[in-house]
């Protein structure tokens, strides 16, 4: 007997959207087998004459893969998320396209998953770093993640990672003699969901600092099949797995990052015959974990842990040159880590409750040729934090919730240059935290008007005192395209332990206060692109200063004298920004902006006034990027700034620098540098792999950096010096990424 079967070829039609705002993808490619198609400026396609049932594999460079198994003819959607995010098959609508993480904020500037892709360098793929082109935000010194936003140290812009405050999340490195530091973060951007810069007037649920708040929200593993996206570059491979639980109840994750398997870096320097005499190491790895499990339908609990080690030695070469000093650092160690643990109950869509328990540790040690200690600081902070979300109708939202945390910190400081070691630092003490915070927003719908009042009470062990931070935030949707926000708020910050155990301690210092005030216009063009002007006031009272770099006296000579910690700061910085962004799936996505900034600072104890650290008058940012193919797309970003002063009493001399009676009077050079990348993927039927290239500095422009003597070392040597450094040239680098 012989069986006939037919085939019943039938056509398959669909729309490829963006899973998160559910915007048409132009120019993604649909394929079954050998056939595929492109889709239009609206998403859709078409394949004729399929046989079902069947799975459709759809890709666009920068998107992760989505696989979609058909069995009827009906017209189907398909969800596309940017590669390294969390793949879902559901579309979150979202009106607003520039929608930040925080509703109550008066100013934000935010990345989203394809934009972190985007500016992250494939060199490192560091999350900070990627915030380093977003508008208003300074970074002009290539070898450091962190940055200072509007004339606020890197000190005074507080991280915060899933909640938690964090304590210099960072691989980090400082030479004993230098102020100076080599640093990178320890996030990978394979394991961001979002990242925002809160510049001015934040909420009441953020506390820590008296500046600005970097607010990163780590993502879970996707719960629609297991995925792996592994890569390699100049300097680091990496790799990220993550899946559903059994049952779909969950999703796990797994991702990690090294500098130790960086064999292109050592091919590439072999063939190309760069390889230097200075055989000095530096490596870091780390890794994450996280997981979340439903515990019921209205109740889940993840655990999430980042860990991170950074490590090095100063190499044979050095260590023959450098024998005779016994402060010259030989190998250097630094670990984080990070534990946060969350139970998460939503009974209602208009409650929800997180409860959090965290621990961060950070330990940080550097010694001598002998292995004896010249440098070592142990930080650790544990606590709690519980947050309620509570949606009263449509036109009124309440959020409270308390922080609580013990924070500990050793450190040990040491010269040898003297017949018996020198404690430059001794102390080992802790300090606890309270906080509450309320926030509430009613929306006025008849007038388009929103307002967001809230306080923050915070009572601390440190500086003993109890702190009250009312804030405050209005937003207007005019009957035109023109949103106008305002925003004002009380803010602190503790002193570090080092400002009131350390050397130049000062055990009744208090801690710093800032208030805000903030203003905005924004004009929407169109639903994809708008163009925000903001004009800000940051006013500053009892700021840390210690009057003790080398500086002249008016008769002439140098004064040395090591005066401690004061709270004899007054200040201000004031300045407007200006934005035009685009925000789309297709064409061309990105944003120009131009800061205008002044900052002033007036020490009670000396009676000087002078301009903030971070000083910067004019400060350009763009980046953009541009999906030319479905395989093909660029990417590149401009960063300008008019340069910041040289910290210290200087004055620049033709080729060097002598003491002054002002200061803060020498600056750097202007800084500016231009990236440009570009990917080609290269589709299979199960998975992908893509090739990208980038430039780092492409117009070869001489930015410097300055490298100042520590100003406790300095104690033990007598010598003050400054240099100013160049950073790097022309710089390509390559990668390439595998995706299943």
């Amino acid at each position: 007997m012989q069986i006939l079967c037919i085939a019943i070829l039938t056509l398959i039609s669909g729309r490829v959207v963006d899973g998160k705002t559910g915007e048409p993808i132009d120019r993604a490619r649909v394929s079954i087998g050998e056939v595929s198609v492109v889709t239009g400026s609206d998403g859709a396609f078409i394949i004729p004459d399929a046989a079902l049932p069947l799975t459709l594999n759809v890709t666009a460079v920068g998107y992760a893969t989505s696989k979609k198994t058909v069995r009827t003819s009906d017209e189907i959607t398909i969800v596309l998320v940017p590669e390294g995010a969390e793949l879902t098959e559901n579309v979150t609508v979202t009106t607003d396209p520039f929608e930040g993480m925080e509703a109550a904020a008066a100013s934000e500037r935010s990345l989203n998953k394809a934009e972190l892709q985007s500016t992250s360098m494939v060199l490192v793929g560091d999350a900070l770093r990627a915030a380093q082109s977003l508008p208003g935000v300074v970074a002009n010194n290539d070898l450091r993640a962190d940055f200072t936003v509007r004339g606020a140290s890197p000190e005074h812009v507080a991280v915060v990672v899933d909640g938690v405050l964090t304590d210099n999340f960072v691989h980090t490195f400082a030479g004993a003699d230098s102020s100076e530091r080599l640093s990178l973060s320890l996030i990978s951007q394979d394991t961001v969901s979002d990242l925002s810069i809160m510049p001015g007037a934040f909420p009441s649920s953020f506390g820590g600092s008296t500046a600005a708040i970097t607010s990163i929200e780590t993502r879970d593993g996707n719960r629609v099949r297991p995925t792996g996206r592994f890569g390699t570059g100049i300097i680091t491979t990496n790799g990220v797995v993550d899946g559903p639980l059994a049952g779909n109840r969950g999703a796990w994750l797994l991702s990690g990052r090294t500098s130790y398997a960086d064999y292109v870096e050592r091919l590439v320097r072999k063939i190309t015959g760069t390889a230097t005499k200075d055989d000095s190491e530096l490596n870091f790895s780390d890794a994450s974990f996280n997981v979340n499990y439903d515990l019921s339908p209205t109740m889940n609990v993840g655990i999430r842990s980042v860990f991170g080690v950074f490590g090095g030695n100063q190499g044979k070469a050095n260590r023959e040159k450098n024998k005779d000093d016994p402060d010259a650092i030989d190998t250097f160690d630094s670990r984080n880590h990070l534990l946060n643990v969350r139970l998460s109950y939503a009974p209602s869509s208009t409650v929800v409750a997180t409860v959090r328990g965290f621990l961060t540790r950070g330990k940080y040690r550097v010694s001598d040729l002998p292995g004896r200690t010249l440098d070592s600081d142990d930080r650790t902070q544990y606590g709690v934090r519980s947050d309620l979300s509570l949606q009263a109708g449509r036109s009124n939202t309440v959020e409270l919730g308390i922080y609580e945390r013990i924070m500990q910190a050793k450190k040990v400081s040491i010269s040898y240059r003297t017949s018996a070691p020198r404690f430059f630092e001794n102390f080992d003490r802790s300090a606890s935290e309270s906080a509450v915070y309320i926030q509430d927003m009613w929306k006025v719908e008849p007038i388009r008007l929103s307002v967001t009042a809230g306080a923050r009470l915070e009572r601390n062990t440190l500086t003993r005192e109890t702190s009250a931070m009312p804030r405050l935030a209005l937003t207007w949707r005019s009957p035109g395209a023109i949103v106008f926000r305002a925003g004002m708020g009380a803010y602190r910050q503790l002193p570090d332990f080092n400002a009131v155990f350390g050397f130049f301690g000062n055990r009744d210092l208090k801690a710093e206060r800032a208030v805000h005030y903030n203003l905005s216009a924004e004009r929407s063009i169109g639903s994809r692109t708008r163009v925000v002007a903001e004009m800000y006031d940051r006013e500053e009272t009892r700021g840390l200063f210690s009057f003790s770099e080398p500086h002249l006296f008016p008769t002439g000579e140098v004064n040395v004298a090591a005066n401690p910690f004061q709270n004899s700061l007054t200040g201000f910085a004031r300045g407007a920004d200006f934005m035009i962004q685009r925000r789309s799936a297709n064409g061309l996505s990105g944003w120009m902006s131009y800061g205008f900034m002044r900052t002033r600072q007036h020490d009670a104890f000396s009676g000087l006034d002078f301009v903030a650290d971070a000083d910067q008058r004019h400060t350009l940012n763009m980046s953009g990027r541009w999906r030319l193919r479905p395989t093909f797309n660029v990417s590149s970003q401009f960063r300008y700034g008019s340069g910041q002063p040289i910290p210290g009493f200087l004055r620049r001399v033709p080729g060097s620098f002598e003491f002054s009676g002002v200061r803060n009077t020498a600056r750097l050079d202007d800084y500016s540098r231009m990236d440009v990348r570009a990917s080609r993927s290269f589709p299979h039927a199960s998975w992908k792999w893509t090739l990208s290239g980038e430039v780092l500095n492409v117009l070869n422009h001489k930015n410097y950096y300055n490298v100042n003597s520590n100003i406790i070392r300095f104690r033990s040597t007598g010598l003050y010096f400054v240099s100013i450094e160049k950073s790097f040239g022309v710089l390509p680098s390559a990668g390439v990424y595998f995706e299943f």
